[in-house]
Order: structure tokens, then sequence, then C-alpha cells
């Protein structure tokens, strides 16, 4: 006698709102050096900022520059291949 079934349910814990704070403050850094980078070389592309902004992927470099560019603060001139980067605030 006696056969039943046994459920265990757990709960998912929420993200801490210091990991979010964190995650914004590194993400303002990268921003903000990105741009930094893109005003002394308008050319730069995104490999050099590879390079340059260190500890970043091509894909972070892209959320970063679709980021700002969506936020209307660069765009880009003249197309891919001989086009320049141009600041807006």
């Amino acid at each position: 006698m006696g056969c039943g079934l046994k459920v265990t349910i757990f709960a998912k814990k929420a993200a801490s709102t210091a990991i979010g704070r964190t995650t914004d403050k590194t993400t303002d850094k990268k921003s903000a050096q990105i741009l930094d980078e893109i005003r002394k070389n308008p050319s730069i592309t995104n490999d050099e900022l590879v390079k340059i902004v260190g500890n970043i992927t091509i894909n972070g470099i892209r959320y970063h520059i679709n980021k700002m560019k969506n936020a209307k603060r660069i765009v880009r001139r003249n197309g891919k291949k001989e086009g320049y980067w141009e600041t807006l605030d």
C-alpha cells in the first residue's frame, strides 16, 4: 500500500538588481570607449575597435554601435567600405 507520487517544485530565483546595475555600468563604459575611438578615428573598423577596446567580441561592438545609431549618437556616412562615422552629440 502507499503507492504514491512525490512532486518537488523549485521556484526560479529573481535576477539580482545589483547584477543589472553592474551590467549597465559596463555597457555604458564600453559604449563611451567605442564612441571615444570613433571620435579619434572616424574611419575606424569594427575589427580595429575589437583590438583597441579589448575584452569584447565583434558582436559586442556591433551591439554598441547599433545602440548608439538607434539613440542618434552616431551615423555612418558614405557606405560601409569607403565610409566614416560621424558623431552627432
